[in-house]
């Protein structure tokens, strides 16, 4: 019986001296519409649209525009086009862990997070990007 005390105690010892569990993510690619009117998402870290729509509105993630990322804000929207033909943004829910590589290149060696001085934010879209595995963040538990 004490080998399993020792095993545990060396787990427990193990994952402490890790300080953070990051945890690489993309846009949500599982949307749901609420009774509310609102797409959402549940992964990680919580995802909603910044309005209502009519329930004959529909948001397919394989509709997938642009992902831009406030580090004042703390937040990811991801855009994609409904079926009228607007964007849609789904607001990722505030998180203080939440960061971008602001080096990544595509194929074509071109950054694919660009920076937009005006908005102060991070783009990562067309014609940067080909899908929405590329506009990939980390999330990091502290």
């Amino acid at each position: 019986m004490p080998t399993k005390k020792v095993k545990f105690a060396s787990l427990i010892a193990i994952l402490a001296a890790f300080p953070a569990l990051v945890q690489a993510d993309t846009c949500p690619t599982k949307l749901h519409y609420s009774v509310a009117g609102y797409w959402y998402s549940n992964q990680y870290p919580g995802w909603s649209s910044t309005k209502a729509f009519a329930q004959h509105i529909t948001v397919n993630p394989t509709d997938f525009n642009a992902a831009i990322y406030s580090p004042t804000k703390q937040r990811i929207a991801c855009v994609y086009k409904n079926s009228n033909n607007e964007w849609t943004p789904i607001v990722s829910h505030k998180h203080p862990g939440l960061t971008i590589d602001k080096g990544a290149l595509n194929l074509a060696h071109q950054k694919v997070w660009q920076w937009n001085q005006r908005h102060k934010d991070y783009a990562c879209s067309k014609p940067h990007i080909n899908a929405i595995s590329e506009c990939r963040f980390t999330i990091e538990e502290k």
